[in-house]
C-alpha cells in the first residue's frame, strides 16, 4: 500500500473538470430532484478505493460515468466500490488528475454496480 496524493480540490479544479466532462459527452442535459443538473455522460474512469488510514487499498477499477454534475458522478462499475473514500481520474483526459470523492452508495445491478460519489471540494476558497 501507497499514501494518497490526492487533495481536496479547489472549486475551479471541479468546475473545469466537469465543464470538460460536459463538453466532451456532447450529451443533452438532465435533470431531476437533485440539486445540481446532470449531463448524461459516458466517460472511462479510473477509481482507487482509500481506505480509513487514507491508504490505496485493492488495484485500480476502470469503470465508466453515467452522469456528471457539479456535485459529483454517476459510476458503473465491474467491480463493488467499498470504501468510503475514493480517488477518481478521468482516464480519457490526459492532463486529468485525480480528484478526491467521497462514495454515497453502490448497489449491485445485474452483474455490475451503479454507485455515485461526491466531489471533495472546499467550495468556501
Amino acid at each position: 500500500m501507497k499514501s494518497t496524493m490526492c487533495q481536496i480540490a479547489s472549486p475551479e479544479k471541479v468546475l473545469e473538470t466537469v465543464d470538460w466532462a460536459i463538453d466532451s459527452s456532447a450529451v443533452a442535459m438532465n435533470s431531476d430532484r437533485r440539486i445540481s443538473e446532470r449531463s448524461v455522460s459516458y466517460l472511462p474512469i479510473e477509481i482507487q478505493q482509500i481506505d480509513d488510514e487514507e491508504q490505496f487499498v485493492g488495484g485500480i477499477i476502470s469503470a465508466v460515468t453515467r452522469d456528471v454534475s457539479v456535485g459529483g458522478i454517476g459510476i458503473i462499475s465491474p467491480a463493488v466500490i467499498e470504501t468510503k473514500k475514493l480517488q477518481v481520474r478521468f482516464s480519457s483526459d490526459p492532463d486529468s488528475k485525480p480528484l478526491l470523492m467521497e462514495l454515497n452508495y453502490c448497489n449491485p445491478v445485474s452483474v455490475m454496480y451503479f454507485a455515485g460519489a461526491s466531489f471533495c471540494v472546499d467550495w468556501s476558497s
